[in-house]
């Protein structure tokens, strides 16, 4: 069963150490880098994922309006939930356990009352993309700091 823990003092080094495939070493901000990051962007959490007790991914979601120099030129303004970070370690990909946390994370957007989630990538990702697409995510067509959009509406 698929469950996601924030982060924390517990955890964090293990988050760190998770085997990284290349795709991932190519396409994605390390775990180190992510957990860091997220120490500067009010609403966005970082996250553990496990399977039966045994940490096999990351995440990193949240729904953020703060605005930074970098953000200055965004296209969504205001309070959205994005999915900044998913990964799940080398030996564990493929078998299911990204959906079922994006799954998870989805569920936490409608809890909050979301009405849309946003995640981007890499325009040359298409494993990612193809990924994404079998959630419901749909393009947008807006390339946003050198990454393509995509969208989940809510119902």
């Amino acid at each position: 069963m698929i469950r996601l823990e924030k982060i924390n003092g517990n955890n964090w080094k293990e988050a760190i150490e998770l085997a990284v495939s290349d795709d991932h070493k190519k396409n994605v901000a390390s775990n180190l880098y992510s957990i860091a990051e997220a120490q500067f962007f009010p609403g966005i959490e970082a996250y553990a994922i496990y399977n039966e007790g045994f940490m096999i991914g990351f995440t990193m979601y949240g729904a953020t309006d703060e605005e930074t120099e970098e953000d200055e030129d965004d296209v969504y303004p205001g309070t959205l939930f994005w999915i900044w970070r998913i990964m799940i370690t080398e030996d564990e990909r493929f078998k299911g356990y990204g959906k079922e946390a994006m799954k998870l994370i989805i569920k936490d957007a409608i809890k909050a009352g979301h009405k849309r989630i946003f995640l981007s990538t890499k325009p040359d990702n298409e494993k990612a993309i193809r990924f994404y697409k079998s959630l419901g995510f749909d393009t947008t067509g807006v390339i946003q700091y050198e990454e393509e959009v995509f969208v989940m509406e809510l119902d």
